[in-house]
């Protein structure tokens, strides 16, 4: 699937607006964070879940137009696309040092999350949202690259740990658990170097021609996490023939 103006790489596409709160309608009530409504994911029945804690889906990265096209910051590119093929009008703003907004569908409410405390304290601004809306580690999504993976691979994992990635094992820390969901992009490591000066690098030219494909794939799994479950979607996307 193409879905072309929604991603924001390196400057060259759109940046994801904020917008003040009390600009729009908020359906969140206390919490603040601006709430839209949304057409229902073509994959989920009807499931209001009014008495369960909503969905967090979370993108790593660094904040700042310097690190913006860095492999560090796929999770950032991954949920800026996902928030604007769901909902293209969706309402940021800042809370729990995050850039942060509510959306449903279907599958309930969803918190969208990007801690813009920097990568290795990214765990702060997800317990903050996490305790605030009292959500389980099974109902958290954590979008981060993946230098055990070469360029391109993505896969779903339920649980365990941080494999030396600082974002995930500072999440780890907050919450207290390792049971949250991951969607791991494939940033691959350096012939040469050091895995921190690669992450903190921008894609190369060919890797860019071929990103807004594999983002487009992420899109996807986390949308398939959300109205089928962890387990579907694994059994879906990780499989060698994955569709």
């Amino acid at each position: 699937m193409n879905r072309g103006g929604v991603w924001y790489f390196a400057g060259l596409l759109p940046r994801p607006r904020l917008r003040l709160a009390g600009r729009r309608r908020s359906l969140g009530g206390r919490d603040g964070v601006q709430q839209t409504t949304t057409r229902a994911c073509s994959r989920c029945g009807d499931n209001t879940m009014a008495d369960t804690p909503p969905w967090l889906v979370v993108g790593l990265g660094n904040p700042g137009h310097r690190y913006a096209g860095h492999r560090h910051n796929v999770g950032f590119m991954a949920i800026n696309g996902w928030a604007s093929a769901h909902e293209p009008y969706l309402a940021w703003r800042e809370r729990w040092q995050a850039q942060a907004a509510s959306t449903s569908g279907s599958f309930g409410r969803c918190v969208v999350l990007k801690p813009q405390t920097f990568m290795n304290r990214s765990g702060e601004s997800v317990g903050a949202a996490a305790n605030f809306y009292r959500v389980p580690a099974p109902r958290v999504i954590v979008v981060h690259d993946e230098i055990d993976f070469i360029f391109g691979r993505t896969a779903v994992k339920i649980g365990g740990g941080h494999a030396g990635h600082n974002g995930l094992r500072d999440i780890i820390d907050r919450i207290g658990s390792r049971d949250f969901v991951r969607v791991r992009v494939g940033v691959g490591r350096p012939e040469k170097g050091q895995p921190k000066n690669w992450v903190l690098s921008d894609f190369s030219s060919s890797e860019r021609d071929v990103l807004p494909a594999v983002l487009d794939r992420v899109v996807d799994m986390v949308s398939a996490i959300l109205c089928d479950g962890a387990v579907a979607a694994m059994n879906r996307f990780n499989s060698p023939n994955a569709s």
